[in-house]
This record gives structure tokens, sequence and C-alpha cells, in this order.
């Protein structure tokens, strides 16, 4: 009888241990799907030399070409008529950093535009999905800067890159 009830509260507490585990896997997850998602409309900019956006909401975001008007866009992001590229919804809310736009443009030559106006050389951005305190996962947020976007860790409201 006592080895039952050993084996029982050994069972209570890796499964409480494994469900916290498999959420601090699923944040890092779909922030390494952001930060990928992120890059690749940085990279379409600079491979199609066309303005990409990407939009942030509370628990999802997209990133369109502009192509509208064709045949290279005005610069201006019309979800109904520019491409869009990805839609994805997220299990976390999304947090954006100081400075961070609802929409980020890359310019032609792949420059992050908050708003249309170049980000300023050294300074940079950060979007974050939050989650529960308790989680401490690795990757949680993604740092934008004008010469690249890499994945970190919030802490004390900045995205340290990791």
């Amino acid at each position: 009888m006592v080895v039952v009830a050993i084996f029982g509260v050994m069972v209570l507490v890796l499964g409480t241990s494994f469900q916290g585990w498999m959420e601090k896997h699923k944040v890092e997850d779909q922030t390494k799907q952001l930060f990928f998602d992120i890059t690749e409309a940085r990279t379409r900019a600079l491979q199609r030399n066309r303005v990409h956006f990407v939009a942030l909401q509370a628990n999802s975001y997209q990133t369109y070409e502009d192509t509208s008007p064709g045949p290279d866009g005005d610069r201006v992001l019309v979800t109904t008529a520019d491409r869009r590229i990805v839609d994805k919804r997220t299990d976390y809310s999304i947090t954006r950093g100081p400075g961070m736009p609802a929409q980020l443009d890359f310019s032609r030559e792949g420059i992050p535009s908050p708003g249309g106006v170049p980000l300023a050389p050294g300074a940079s951005l950060y979007v974050s999905l939050t989650h529960s305190p308790s989680m401490s996962p690795e990757y949680d947020c993604v740092n934008i800067t004008t010469t690249r976007i890499k994945m970190g860790r919030l802490n004390g409201g900045t995205c340290v890159e990791r």
C-alpha cells in the first residue's frame, strides 16, 4: 500500500512537471515561428525588391507583400488588395515593446521601417509572447534592429538577445 501511495505521488509530481515543460516548449515554439516569419518578410523584401509588411494583432499576425497597385505596390498596406503571405494565430498574447507599431514595414532594402520611417541605427524594437510568470522559456521575444533579427528572453521590459 505504501509503495502504491509513493508511486501515486511520483506520478502526480511528474505529470505537473511535464505539463509545465509542455507549456514552456509551446511558448518557445511559437516564438521561433514568429521569428522565422518576421525574418522571412525581411528576406522577401530584399529578394523581390518590394516592400513587405508584418501586421500584429492581440493573438495573431500576418505578413503581406506590397502588390497593389501593380506592378510594384505603393508602400501602403491594403489588407484586401496586397498579397497575404502568412496568417498565424498564437496561443499567447502578442505584446509590442515601446515604439513597436502594430504594423512593421520592411523597405525594399530590408530595413525595418515602423510607420514607414526607417529604424534609426542602433535602435531596436521587440515583440514578445505573454505567458505565465512561472514559466521560464529560453525564448519569448523577437528583437529587431536595422541589421539583424534575433530571438531573446524578456527581462525587465527589455528583450535580451540569446
